[in-house]
Order: C-alpha cells, then sequence, then structure tokens
C-alpha cells in the first residue's frame, strides 16, 4: 500500500521497494505472497479514506 515510491515509479526497472522487500522475504522464507496495491500519485490522505470506506483495500489489508 501506498503511493509512487511504493509502486516503483521513477525506480530502477520501476520496481518500488514492496518488490524489493518481497525479494528479501522469499530468500527468508521460500514463498511470499505480494499484492501490490500501491498506486502512482496517491497520497496518505488517499489511502486513509480508502482503509475507511473501500471494504476491498480493507480486506487485502486485515
Amino acid at each position: 500500500m501506498g503511493d509512487s515510491i511504493a509502486a516503483g515509479w521513477g525506480g530502477t526497472h520501476n520496481f518500488g521497494y514492496v518488490q524489493y522487500l518481497c525479494h528479501f522475504l522469499e530468500e527468508l522464507f521460500g514463498r511470499v505472497f505480494l499484492s501490490n496495491r500501491a498506486v502512482p500519485g496517491m497520497t496518505s490522505k488517499t489511502l486513509l479514506w480508502q482503509l475507511r470506506f473501500d471494504s476491498e483495500t480493507r480486506a487485502a489489508v486485515f
């Protein structure tokens, strides 16, 4: 979850920190499920709204 940094906008190969973290965790645990729901341009205010009012977003997190 997050904004353009999490989505990888402008990063190497358009990888954000989420993909790098996923690869790191795969090395430790062998299998990781990643659902990167980050949206370039999203703000924390928008994310907060989604967590409060969008059941699909809440279900993905909780």
